[in-house]
């Protein structure tokens, strides 16, 4: 206790040298905490609300190759399943779905999920308000209009009204009775996407159309998930080996139309990424951590540094308590105890910049299908643990050069001379900080440019469209009940009054945004005879105006016109790649195409379209363009649209517009996921956008830190050497002369950090290839700009260090001296 309070007293004398330190500890510290967290909520913390996830098992079918997805499964057979299963105490399953709460002027798009009566009971969810399902209301179907919110839509639509527990509220044009309000912050099993209320799976129809067998009908897999407790004693191994069993023969001789073969069924503990294959995010992830992590080594060596330059010059002050009786054991202590309270103090201010770096890195991650992440970043005991973790290494980091130095204290030479004889090896310990700064730097750097020149190499993609200038809204008229006739009316409406805003360029609807195709597709062939040419491919239904209001260029035929009417005659349009496949060599304008769905109704090809990106851009540089299918958007079932409005100005200006126009067509209809196209089209490269901004701005900061290290190196080195600076400028050299050699001497120390530098950035960019699209690994460009821009500033840090020896003169040198 003691040396504790005699190292506090230390350091109020010198605050500067404390805050300086912390600072730029917390800075390493910092950025590697919001990484760990972000992996943290990814993986590892449970979505809020749950209880005893140790217990939950996910249950999803994996089909060859590894490919895991949801747990598509239809009624009956979950029925089965859940009533010979011994595995588990609950089995509850679930189906994700948007709805539109009507009122205030205009409906409200939510996400929720239609649910069995035990889904709540499994998770372990509490109840803020009133009560969970009934056993008995998932069982008839439309028999149970009841439903439960979510906290935060209960905070923010009906501004926490206790009340709201049965009241009647309109989803979907069916009137719900609200039975309960879900407490614990939940919002839903997994990420990414939060949802606001639950209802019984028996009220499917009734809300989202389509089959009224759904209960009945074995063929029809609507079910998105199933999730289990264990019961006592079980093991998850125990009963994913029952959940294969069981499932197989659920499953054994139903068609389901599949292409790829019968999927075998597992189970795993409960993650909050929601795919079982996590090796891709879990590397992503990794990979990031490990590049930061040379930025707090940057760190740490460059406090190490100070406490090292603060060691020497404490140098006469340790042989003095040394020959007073002190013990080198307690100098060590004490230099650790220094050392522990700088680690502590910056991992404190390091964790409170992480969890808002973490929130602010989780920005940068779209969520799914367009609904916002719900992930943020909290302090939790293992987020505690790590930082408990760094600050032991930060503080043995930044410790344990200068103790050695304390502990070597020659007593006696050092107190006859303020200079004892061994400056030779302080100057090769500073000389290895400075390298391992350096080396690190550069390696941050040359990193950065290949992520940035592999993002720039994306971005040359020619998309086939113009990105700018394109507003992209949605809306979903299915919602409010809105099929086929009503559909068309709105669509004609709606264009229609958009047409007349001023500002506007073109207008269409689409049932997918550009950009935004999923797995969507349909098989399609050339003609009807087997052994016809034929092809899988994506699709999407548009209105007329489409491909003019996107800006992608027809190059034979036309595009769809608004004579292309639901009952007349089938037409389509497709793009190079498909053309060439069904009709090489051939015209496909006026050929007749041929979907497996619809054999009975064949579609004539009456345009060519270039060839554009769909879907994934990032993931359409690495493959040759798919083939690709446009259909009247009145020829289609399609009820959840994208609004698209091309204008030479700011897109998101029209955005008011937009909503008045949809309003003043339908008032119950809402306007959801507003973006714009050029914004679609980066989030595309999110994974190399924010890997680049990240390791760019460690890199940054490794290379500051680093060029501060040198400077301080020459800088101590030069008041080491000022009594033969001043020998040297007395016999005759000149400030230049000195100057060069002190230059030539830093350069040394660059190069050495440089050499290593690039060994260790050939090695990591190597493995690193997978994440840098179209650039090698080994490029000279990035290479090249890295060593570079370490020559230009490290021959700056020198120079400005060494230019100190312009304020010595040979006369005090010697009068000092003398």
């Amino acid at each position: 206790m003691n040396d504790l309070r005699l190292v506090m007293r230390q350091w109020m004398k010198q605050p500067g040298f404390l805050a300086v330190a912390t600072f730029t500890l917390a800075l390493g510290v910092g950025v590697n905490l919001a990484l760990i967290s972000l992996a943290n909520g990814m993986f590892l913390r449970p979505m809020p609300g749950l209880r005893e996830v140790d217990t939950l098992m996910t249950l999803a079918r994996v089909y060859p190759g590894g490919l895991a997805v949801n747990a598509h499964i239809s009624y009956p057979h979950f029925r089965e399943f859940r009533e010979s299963q011994t595995a588990f105490s609950e089995l509850a399953a679930f189906a994700a779905a948007p709805f539109n709460i009507a009122g205030r002027e205009r409906g409200d798009r939510v996400m929720g999920e239609m649910v069995t009566a035990n889904y709540l009971r499994t998770l372990g969810v509490p109840l803020l308000l009133g009560r969970d399902f009934r056993a008995d209301e998932d069982e008839v179907p439309g028999r149970d209009p009841v439903v439960i919110l979510s906290e935060r839509l209960w905070r923010e639509r009906w501004g926490a009204d206790a009340a709201i527990v049965g009241s009647r509220v309109v989803i979907n044009t069916n009137t719900f009775t609200v039975i309960g309000v879900a407490g614990g912050g939940f919002r839903g099993y997994q990420l990414p996407t939060g949802y606001d209320l639950w209802m019984p799976l028996s009220m499917a129809s009734q809300v989202q159309g389509g089959s009224a067998n759904r209960y009945s009908d074995s063929s029809l897999n609507w079910i998105h998930r199933s999730v289990g407790r264990l019961k006592p004693g079980i093991t998850w191994r125990d009963a994913e080996a029952q959940v294969e069993v069981m499932a197989a023969r659920a499953v054994a001789g139903v068609g389901t139309g599949e292409e790829l073969s019968t999927p075998r069924w597992r189970g795993a503990p409960y993650s909050p990424f929601p795919s079982f294959n996590q090796r891709g995010p879990l590397m992503f992830v990794g990979v990031l951590t490990g590049l930061t992590t040379l930025v707090l080594l940057v760190v740490c060596a460059n406090v190490a540094a100070l406490f090292l330059a603060r060691a020497l010059r404490r140098q006469r002050e340790a042989a003095i308590r040394l020959a007073l009786g002190s013990t080198r054991t307690r100098l060590m202590r004490l230099a650790f105890l220094e050392g522990a309270v700088v680690g502590v103090l910056g991992v404190v201010v390091g964790m409170v910049f992480a969890v808002r770096a973490a929130n602010w890195l989780v920005g940068w991650i779209p969520g799914d299908g367009g609904e916002p992440m719900v992930l943020r970043s909290v302090l939790d005991w293992r987020l505690a643990t790590v930082a408990l973790v760094l600050a032991l290494m930060s503080t043995v980091g930044v410790s344990l050069l200068p103790a050695w130095r304390l502990a070597r204290v020659r007593v006696a030479p050092v107190l006859k001379a303020a200079e004892g004889a061994s400056t030779g090896r302080r100057s090769r310990s500073r000389s290895v900080l400075t390298t391992l700064q350096i080396a690190c730097s550069l390696v941050l750097v040359i990193v950065a440019a290949l992520l940035y020149r592999g993002l720039a190499t994306l971005q040359r993609v020619d998309p086939g469209m113009r990105l700018d200038g394109l507003l992209v809204a949605r809306v979903d008229l299915g919602l409010n009940g809105m099929r086929d006739a009503a559909v068309d009316r709105f669509v004609r409406d709606l264009s229609e009054r958009l047409d007349s805003v001023p500002g506007v360029e073109a207008v269409a609807l689409a049932e997918h945004a550009p950009l935004a195709i999923g797995t969507s597709t349909v098989r399609v062939g050339a003609e009807t005879h087997e052994g016809a040419a034929s092809a899988t491919l994506f699709w999407n239904a548009v209105s007329p105006g489409y491909l003019r209001t996107i800006g992608a260029r027809v190059v034979h035929g036309r595009e769809f016109e608004p004579g292309d009417l639901r009952e007349g005659q089938a037409v389509a349009i497709v793009n190079e790649e498909l053309a060439n496949r069904l009709w090489p060599g051939q015209n496909a304008v006026g050929q007749w195409l041929y979907q497996n769905d619809r054999p009975d109704r064949p579609r004539l090809v009456v345009g060519v379209v270039r060839v554009a990106v769909y879907g994934d851009a990032a993931e359409a540089s690495r493959r040759t363009p798919p083939p690709y299918l446009y259909v009247p958007l009145a020829q289609s079932e399609a009820q959840a649209l994208s609004i698209l409005v091309r204008t030479p100005g700011a897109p998101m200006f029209l955005l008011p517009e937009v909503r008045r126009a949809v309003a003043a067509v339908d008032s119950e209809v809402p306007v959801f996921q507003p973006t714009t196209l050029r914004t679609m089209h980066d989030e595309s490269f999110w994974q190399q956008r924010l890997a680049g901004v990240l390791v760019a701005s460690s890199g940054g900061l490794a290379l500051l830190l680093a060029m501060l290290g040198l400077y301080s190196a020459m800088a101590q080195e030069v008041d080491r050497r000022r009594r033969e600076i001043g020998v040297r400028l007395a016999v005759g050299a000149t400030v230049r002369d000195v100057l060069q050699l002190l230059v030539r001497q830093g350069l040394r120390l660059m190069s050495m950090g440089a050499v290593l530098g690039l060994l260790l950035g050939w090695g990591l960019t190597r493995a690193l290839s997978g994440f840098l699209p179209g650039v090698s690994s080994t490029d000279p460009v990035a290479f090249g700009l890295g060593v570079t821009v370490l020559t230009a500033l490290a021959w700056l840090a020198t120079w400005s260090a060494a230019r100190r020896v312009t304020r010595i003169t040979p006369v005090e040198v010697l009068r000092a001296d003398g």
